[in-house]
């Protein structure tokens, strides 16, 4: 058990109730330890100290005795409703928030907290710290153990203590140590339940139940037989940290001994044998002694039947009116039991129609078809006669488009065709401009002046128009009426149906939203299959313009060189040239025909590009393998340096490692012929921050032209006197199709220009260079 507080410390610290008050719990048992038998008197002694206190406050101020007694009723009852508001702010579910009327039934039970909680707030609010006290000197017996005692000593009573506290006392533990004819000692165990829903303030919550506990039985003499009630002698407690409660009670019996009738008569018989001397003191003599005992004895037996007659018949009195109270008791239950089947059959009829709505609200899109569901599951589940829906024409300021239900073919195609200003009646300018419910119980006692004119023509005498409220907006109206079986609509029916209404007015603004959206679809969709087509019309002719341009530059490209090469074959035909002459026209042949195969080979890379074969492979192997390329063909011989700075354990990239190489041997081709004869290259790699490595390759050239950097990509752009505007075009769609990025620009510190290359790696990357590694290496 958790720490102990002292018995200053209440359970009121709490703030609110830990375990269900009452009921059934989860697994079916009956949530009870403190009957309603023990709570009524604590309610009891609360109000009565609410009630003298306004009495005497009036009768002070000179106010007469009914005024005084009038007020004092009210503040009784007024003390009870804030002592059930107090509980209802302790309890979180709202399923058992508890009424005045539930706690002044004598036969609901209660959880042990609940119990304290009520002695708690009951002595904080009243200001009387005895209140526990005083209620357990109230009749807190319950009714059949009275009953049962009447027919046994008092003695035998107690010792019947343990039988009727587990029967009527639920988990209280009670044990009779001894009796005697005018004494009893008694433990008092308390509930274990209500001992851990007690927490650490068990001890001022036990001194709660001891007191009534321990008054009550101190009231069974009373009770019972009518007599003084015993004195308690408490020799244990609980709260002093005992494992239980000992009380010693001691009472008086007052029914007359059986001798002193007899004694009587035998004192007067010998008085009279005194009296007349010794000539009496014969047979006749000692007969009068005996004739006088007996006739004592006989006046005593005959007062001791006459009292058993006493007492027999006042206990049939008492026990027909036991059994009339038990009656009207149980007959009050049964017509409580019978108002809340009516009351839990209405309810089920409402969940029932509030679920039949919900089903068709979400089953229905078109609003016409969900107007025509919710109308007939209204007055299907909730027993209308008639159901009429109208929507409002803002714009217009009419109702119209309605859909109606329950009435002749003529009304409802009427009802269909009925467009209803706002302004010109008076109901709907109550329901539409306030957004207000109008109920009408009867026609002749209308809240507001109706329009008879319709009233007549719909026949109604009792009806209820409820807003369509969406948004707080007021879309339309909802009317129900009973014509037919003249059913009066109530304020039952007015709540079911504002509720209903709000559903209806959501569902219905949802539904013509989902038919705007659909058409506005449709439109859509049709503007996009033409701008498809149309884009389609723009790319073809993109595409021949494209082919043009290629054919053209190709055209352009190629002419040239045929044209040099061609000449020079004519004047090698003719002989016309020497020998010397005839070895620079060869030369000048195998230049052209070398700068024809480079343009060729640049449109075949551009527009026969493979896809990429992805692997893991380090950034360092591949650039290994570029530089061992670049030094074979010879070109690190001359006056360009190349140098690389990459950090170390980069994590693996995911590419086709063949065309990532490709790329970067067509950017150092780029920036060789940039820088002419000398100059140097760096290429340096380092991890970015957005989860990618970025490579930078720059040279010391002439750097790129103003505005070069944004369209140096494009096709067929080029800064060179020959260059065909490929070979960028085609580094970027490499790096591109391997999922990187690359961008230019000029050098931020001396000449030359600066190519950047990102490249992702794998969220879980491993480090270390590729097995590229090991073929360069082995191949080298």
């Amino acid at each position: 058990m958790n720490h102990l507080l002292p018995k200053t410390r209440t359970i009121l610290e709490r703030g609110r109730l830990l375990y269900q008050p009452f009921g059934k719990d989860q697994s079916g048992k009956v949530v009870g330890s403190v009957s309603g038998l023990a709570v009524i008197p604590i309610l009891e002694v609360y109000r009565d100290v609410f009630r003298r206190r306004a009495r005497e406050s009036l009768r002070t101020a000179g106010e007469g005795y009914e005024a005084a007694e009038w007020r004092g009723e009210e503040a009784a009852r007024e003390a009870l409703e804030r002592l059930a508001a107090r509980l209802n702010e302790a309890i979180d579910d709202p399923r058992y928030q508890i009424t005045v009327p539930m706690l002044l039934k004598k036969w609901n039970y209660y959880s042990g907290e609940f119990y304290f909680y009520l002695c708690e707030l009951a002595k904080t609010l009243s200001g009387d710290p005895d209140l526990i006290r005083k209620a357990g000197m109230e009749r807190t017996i319950h009714p059949a153990v009275i009953m049962l005692g009447k027919g046994f000593s008092l003695e035998q009573v107690h010792q019947l203590l343990p039988y009727f506290v587990r029967k009527y006392a639920m988990g209280t533990k009670i044990e009779v140590l001894r009796t005697t004819p005018e004494s009893a000692l008694i433990r008092y165990k308390g509930d274990d339940q209500a001992a851990r829903e007690a927490g650490e303030y068990l001890y001022a919550c036990l001194e709660n139940s001891c007191d009534q506990i321990k008054h009550s039985i101190a009231e069974i003499p009373k009770t019972v037989y009518g007599l003084s009630p015993s004195s308690i002698r408490e020799t244990l407690c609980i709260t002093d940290g005992h494992p239980y409660c000992e009380w010693e009670y001691v009472w008086r019996n007052r029914r007359p001994r059986s001798e002193w009738m007899a004694l009587l008569g035998l004192a007067v018989g010998i008085a009279a044998l005194v009296m007349h001397g010794p000539p009496y003191w014969d047979a006749k003599g000692l007969l009068l002694l005996l004739a006088s005992t007996l006739a004592g004895w006989f006046g005593y037996r005959l007062r001791e039947h006459s009292a058993d007659l006493s007492n027999a018949r006042s206990l049939s009195l008492e026990q027909q009116q036991h059994a009339e109270s038990q009656y009207r008791e149980l007959q009050q239950m049964n017509l409580d039991l019978q108002q809340a089947n009516l009351d839990l059959r209405r309810r089920v009829g409402e969940l029932t129609a509030l679920h039949e709505v919900s089903k068709t609200l979400i089953a229905h899109i078109d609003p016409d078809a969900l107007l025509e569901g919710v109308l007939r599951s209204i007055t299907r589940e909730l027993g209308f006669d008639r159901g009429m829906i109208l929507r409002l024409d803002e714009e217009r300021g009419v109702l119209t488009h309605g859909r109606g239900i329950g009435d002749t073919e003529e009304m409802i195609r009427f009802v269909e065709s009925l467009e209803l200003p706002v302004d010109a009646l008076a109901e709907t300018r109550h329901v539409i401009r306030k957004g207000e419910p109008l109920l009408v119980e009867d026609i002749h006692h209308p809240p507001i002046p109706l329009t008879m004119e319709l009233v007549q023509q719909f026949k109604t005498r009792s009806f209820l128009i409820v807003p369509l409220r969406a948004k707080d907006r007021v879309i339309g109206a909802l009317a129900v009426d009973n014509t037919h079986t003249q059913r009066a609509v109530g304020q039952e029916d007015l709540r079911l149906l504002e509720t209903i209404a709000n559903q209806v007015a959501v569902a219905l603004v949802n539904a013509e939203s989902y038919q705007t959206i659909r058409l506005l679809n449709k439109d859509l969709e049709e503007k996009i299959a033409l701008i498809t087509r149309q884009q389609a019309e723009i790319l073809k002719r993109e595409k021949l313009a494209s082919a043009g341009i290629l054919a053209a530059s190709l055209t352009h490209d190629l002419k040239t060189p045929l044209a040099v090469i061609k000449s020079a074959a004519q004047m090698l035909q003719e002989g016309v040239v020497d020998k010397e002459v005839s070895g620079q026209m060869v030369e000048y042949i195998l230049a052209e025909s070398d700068r024809l195969t480079d343009r060729i080979n640049s449109f075949l890379s551009l527009s026969r590009q493979k896809p990429p074969e992805f692997m893991d492979v380090g950034v360092e192997a591949i650039l290994d393998r570029l530089l061992w390329e670049w030094a074979v063909q010879g070109e690190t011989a001359s006056g360009i340096r190349v140098v690389k700075d990459v950090d170390s354990h980069l994590p693996q990239i995911r590419v086709d490692p063949e065309q990532v190489r490709q790329a970067f041997w067509n950017l150092l081709v780029n920036a060789k012929e940039a820088m002419g004869r000398e100059g140097e290259i760096c290429i340096a790699g380092r991890l970015s921050g957005n989860g990618a490595i970025e490579i930078r390759v720059t040279d010391t050239g002439s750097g790129l032209p103003d505005g070069a950097s944004e369209r140096i990509f494009e096709p067929f752009y080029s800064t060179k006197e020959h260059g065909t505007g490929l070979g960028l075009t085609n580094v970027r769609n490499l790096i591109e199709a391997n999922g990187g990025k690359i961008a230019a620009r000029n050098r931020a510190e001396g000449r030359g220009a600066e190519f950047t290359i990102s490249l992702p790696f794998p969220s879980s990357p491993s480090l270390g260079s590729s097995h590229l590694a090991g073929e360069d290496q082995g191949e080298g």
